[in-house]
């Protein structure tokens, strides 16, 4: 990748990929998280796609998790210099998480490969690491509203009034 504007655009868009699976988690939208993976992805088991990576991945992990925040921090990304149309990163992610009622706080290093597709980076595979998962003391989705701004702590209007969140949450 020899232009400086297109590696400009490159990291651009690789970085937004990242905050777009962070929105996603915390809506719960397995379609635009499907879409944020090559389409013919593996997902493991002989299958490939979009598709059944919602299914055998996302689909599980959606309706395990009550609530997923996660806070993008620092992310490193290296453009494969032999092609330009691939690169690798690792994206460091506080995540505020709920499962089964228990609120949890996990450090994340997620290692991604990424392909360019079209013009549009997407990711290969994405690889999520723990350093570590720590239970919080109180549950935030069992507080009583917070009514803000006349109070401060309590449940928020969010996630629920999001369409794609599932009404039995």
């Amino acid at each position: 990748m020899n232009d400086r504007l297109e590696r400009l655009d490159a990291y651009a868009q690789i970085r937004h990929l990242a905050v777009r699976y962070a929105a996603a988690m915390a809506a719960q939208d397995a379609e635009t998280l499907g879409n944020l993976y090559v389409d013919d992805v593996r997902v493991g088991g002989g299958r490939t796609g979009r598709e059944a990576l919602r299914e055998a991945y996302f689909g599980d992990a959606l309706t395990r998790l009550d609530l997923s925040v996660l806070h993008v921090g620092t992310h490193v990304i290296d453009l494969d210099p032999e092609r330009d149309d691939r690169a690798r990163g690792s994206v460091y992610t506080l995540g505020e998480i709920a499962s089964g009622g228990r609120p949890i706080r996990q450090a994340i290093c997620y290692f991604d490969r990424y392909a360019r597709r079209d013009g549009k980076w997407l990711f290969v595979t994405r690889d999520h690491q723990l350093f570590y998962g720590v239970d919080h003391a109180e549950r935030p989705n069992a507080l009583p509203p917070a009514n803000w701004p006349a109070s401060d702590s309590g449940t928020g209007t969010l996630p629920y009034a999001w369409p794609t969140w599932p009404a039995a949450c």
